[in-house]
């Protein structure tokens, strides 16, 4: 009621991409999707030069590499490579790429596959900002899914909406 009010659908827009961003990182944690190279997540949103990268890995060796994820849709994907990668997004993905690369540390991209046939389009613009050496790796739409959805749920989202009235939440409730 008085919540919903506050928000808009821009809003409820904006959460949803930030959730999914989330679900993203989440499901390497909780999900346990398998990394290249017997890699295991050592350290979470690691500072490199001024540049937040997602995940440090290590393998058995001890080598280091560095995990950004991306989980935007097949529908961002499109926008942000159409316009000759000069959208924000992929500008802030390429500074990143390029601050991670930096270390001498092996990069990977993690992506979902809803990239689809999009991927060469995105190693192409890796290549042209000096990046080819990242590794671009996908992992499961539906799995994504998933934990975004529970997310969502979890913080009364579901459906695009808000679905718990401020009183709910004033009570500490919740409308499952």
């Amino acid at each position: 009621s008085a919540l919903k009010k506050l928000l808009t659908n821009a809003d409820y827009k904006a959460a949803n991409a930030k959730l999914r961003g989330v679900a993203g990182e989440l499901m390497f944690i909780i999900e346990d999707i398998e990394l290249p190279g017997d890699l295991k997540i050592a350290a979470r949103q690691v500072d490199v030069a001024g540049k937040v990268i997602d995940f440090g890995l290590v393998d058995a060796s001890g080598a280091r590499a560095l995990l950004e994820v991306k989980a935007w849709s097949a529908e961002r994907w499109a926008a942000e490579l159409a316009v000759g990668s000069k959208k924000k997004l992929i500008t802030s993905m390429v500074e990143q790429l390029k601050a991670a690369k930096s270390t001498g540390q092996r990069v990977y991209l993690a992506v979902s596959d809803a990239i689809g046939d999009l991927k060469p389009e995105l190693e192409v613009l890796l290549g042209r900002r000096g990046l080819s050496d990242v590794t671009v790796v996908t992992f499961p739409e539906g799995k994504l899914r998933e934990v975004s959805g529970a997310l969502r749920k979890g913080l009364g989202l579901a459906g695009g909406g808000a679905t718990v009235t401020a009183d709910q939440i004033a009570k500490g409730e919740d409308d499952d």
